[in-house]
């Protein structure tokens, strides 16, 4: 029986030894993350995904999300959940900007889009956003208050 104690007392002390998990842009969600060649696609899998202690996210260097990554739990103290790269080329970039979409158009070249964003001059961190043109080009603009203010404000393309 102390035999037994003593064997149960060293596998409880092993530290855990997690999974790497990987994620790309041109990966899939339904895959299982465990290699390069079964990587996810999308953070909302990250997020949405249940870690468990010493587990590593590894993002693909070069690849670039623009979408929120919401982090649910650490780990243990003895064996964190990390954040990584792997690799080659640029860090991966992960932005947490909003794709404006459904487009109406006002007059002339001033278009409203009909996706919900909050307030930009409420100090939140928010009013950056991204468009995705008609080519597939990605540019980047300011979510900006028009009804109330006019269109005075609107000073610049992509505004």
């Amino acid at each position: 029986m102390r035999k037994l104690n003593v064997i149960i007392f060293l596998l409880l002390s092993i530290p855990a030894i997690g999974r790497n998990y990987y994620v790309k842009n041109s990966g899939n969600d339904s895959n299982s993350g465990l290699s390069d060649t079964q990587a996810w696609k999308t953070l909302s899998k990250v997020s949405g995904f249940t870690f468990s202690a010493g587990d590593s996210i590894l993002f693909n260097r070069g690849d670039v999300w623009r979408e929120s990554l919401t982090v649910h739990n650490s780990g243990t103290s003895s064996s964190y959940i990390t954040y990584g790269s792997y690799g080659h080329g640029d860090k991966p970039k992960i932005y947490g900007s909003i794709q404006a979409a459904r487009w109406s158009n006002i007059a002339g070249n001033i278009w409203t889009s009909a996706i919900t964003l909050p307030d930009p001059a409420s100090g939140n961190g928010w009013g950056t956003i991204y468009f995705v043109e008609t080519s597939g080009n990605v540019t980047w603009g300011h979510a900006k208050k028009t009804f109330q203010e006019g269109f005075g404000n609107l000073t610049s393309e992509y505004d």
